[in-house]
Formats: structure tokens, sequence, C-alpha cells
């Protein structure tokens, strides 16, 4: 519908996209699945490597998209780019994806069967709370992520004047900050224990965007590169701190409970998605009533306090409950299974 609704935006395609926008919002729900089904059917020690990989295609999906935009804008002229373009891209992934849902997705065939073994054991206190403070974190970081790539295009015309081609450093930065944080986050397990990953990348990936802040005057701007600098501070921190409540998740409640708690977490997720783009693109046309040209630093400002009380909450909550979850790293834990296999072999 989409890629129909932009081959020619006119009066009479509007209700086509405003359908295709709200089986968007409806379809979102559909990308819990992945993580609820590694969650439910998959080995604990097999799920914190799927988790951080879903998660890490995702965040380069979610950034790619503006990434390709700003790209063909650079190489084509504004006034010249084709307006069927981005259409005919989303009808070609559209139909990409159906078709590869419809031959490797098969849950009856290839995947195994859920353990119910535990389903009749109840939530421990600390497991709720964890439980909760993903909930959070999920919902305040999601929202200050996708809220900021809303409006990228906007502080980079509004800070520096760039177009939409212009942009593509930008863009680029929370690409290679997305992708590269899931590599790191795979070597960081391996060595540190998950729950200290959380709560280090909690406290850390908010102290960017408000380092960039003009406090002294919010119509000045930092420059460019270290707005490029704290964006891909941010990012990657973000997807280290989100692949860390994940992993956690996953392999700490116990597998029966996984098809009922991931979803919650997930669909939380998608409803900070929704927000974000909703609260800061009405922020920023607040902010510039009221004082034209403080837009940009009013919403640096707003990201850093949406993760501060997306991330303080849960670095808190796993302080708390730290004592549960400081099982070893995975590493480690790989490590002394081979030697005890070892062990029984002689």
């Amino acid at each position: 519908l989409h890629g129909v609704g932009t081959l020619a935006v006119t009066p009479a395609t509007l209700p086509i996209l405003y359908i295709r926008s709200a089986m968007h919002g409806f379809s979102l729900g559909a990308l819990g699945l992945g993580p609820t089904w590694i969650g439910a059917r998959l080995p604990k020690e097999e799920r914190t490597k799927h988790q951080t990989g879903i998660l890490a295609i995702l965040g380069v999906g979610f950034a790619f998209g503006p990434l390709t935009g700003s790209f063909l804008a650079l190489l084509l002229p504004t006034d010249l780019a084709d307006a069927s373009a981005p259409g005919w891209n989303t009808l070609l992934t559209s139909l990409i994806l159906l078709v590869c849902a419809y031959i490797y997705f098969d849950d009856d065939e290839i995947l195994p069967l859920p353990d119910k073994s535990d389903e009749h054991i109840e939530l421990s206190s600390k497991e709720r709370t964890m439980f909760y403070t993903c909930v959070v974190n999920a919902l305040f970081t999601f929202m200050s992520t996708i809220g900021s790539e809303g409006i990228t295009a906007l502080l980079f015309k509004d800070m520096y004047g760039l177009d939409a081609g212009g942009a593509f450093p930008g863009f680029l930065t929370i690409g290679v900050a997305t992708l590269g944080a899931g590599v790191v986050f795979m070597k960081m397990q391996q060595k540190l224990n998950l729950a200290k990953i959380a709560i280090v990348f909690n406290v850390t990936s908010f102290i960017p965007l408000t380092w960039m802040v003009h406090y002294s005057d919010f119509t000045e701007y930092v420059s460019y590169p270290a707005l490029l600098l704290a964006f891909l501070l941010f990012f990657a921190g973000v997807q280290i701190s989100l692949s860390a409540h994940n992993s956690l998740l996953s392999v700490r409640i116990p597998q029966s409970h996984q098809s009922a708690v991931v979803p919650v977490v997930q669909l939380t997720g998608q409803l900070g998605r929704a927000l974000g783009p909703i609260v800061f693109t009405q922020l920023y046309d607040i902010a510039d009533g009221i004082a034209p040209g403080s837009a940009p630093n009013w919403s640096l400002l707003t990201m850093g306090i949406l993760l501060m009380v997306g991330n303080a909450v849960p670095a808190l909550a796993f302080t708390s409950v730290y004592g549960s979850f400081a099982d070893p790293p995975f590493g480690e834990q790989k490590q002394a299974a081979q030697k005890e296999a070892l062990k029984e072999m002689i």
C-alpha cells in the first residue's frame, strides 16, 4: 500500500497512505515474533547470540532506511528526484519479505517444541523487577532514538544549513554505530557479566546528547563534527544497552514465561517508536515558535532527559537485584562446560 500510495502522491492517494499507516502500526507487533521465538524455543546458551543478532539487524534497518534516502538525495538534486522512487523501493522490499517469510518461517517443521516443565513456576520478585525495568528502558530508549531519527534532517538543516543529501554523514554515523555496537557487544558478553554491561551503558548512553546542548545560548550550536561524534557514542551506547537488556530477559526469565513476557517488552518498544517522532516533531515546532532557533538544543536536551529516565531507573533496579543476575560471563560458562565435558570423557 505504501508503494502504491507513493507512486503518485495526490489528494486521491492520501487515503491509501492513511490506511497504510494504520496497517503498519498493527504490523509493528510482528517485530516481537523473533525475540519471542528465540526466548521461548532456543536453549539458554544460544539465546544471547541470536537476540543480539536480531536486535543489531533491526537497528541497522532503522538506520539504513533514512541513510538510503539521504544517499539518493545526495546523488540526485532534490528538485529532480523521482517522487515515486520510495514507493517502488517499499513495494519491492515488502514483496521480498513476504516471499522469505512464506518459504523459511514454518513453526510446525523447523522450530523445536517449547519447554513447558517450569510453566507452573511464578516469576520471583527479582525477575519481575527485571521485567519492569526492561519495559521502562524499551519505552524511553525507543522514544529517544526513533524520535531523534525523525528530526535528524531538521537538526542538520537548522543547525548547519544542510539539505537531505547533506544529512548523509549523520545517517551514515548512525548506521555505523548501530552495526559496530552489535559486534562490540558480542565480544563484551564473552568477558563481562550481562548485568554489568546493562548498568554501565544505561548510565553512559545519555551523556553524549546532554554534552552537545549549548546551555549558555540555545540559539547557538556545537560544531558539526562534535554532533556526529555525539551521535556515534549515543547510538552505540543505546544499542549495547538494549542488547544487554534483551539478553538478560531472555536468559533469566523461565522459558515457559518467555512468550508472555518478551512480547510486552517488544510492544512497549513499538509504542516508544510511535510516540518518539510525534513528541519530537511537536516539541520542535513549539520550541521554535517560542524562541526561534532554539529547537535543536531543546530537542537534544529532551533526548538526554528521556534516556536519563529510561536508563537511570533500570540502572538502579539492576543494581538492587545485581546479586541474582551475577552469573559468570558466557565465555567463562562455555569454558567451564568444556572442562566438565573433558572430565567426563576422561
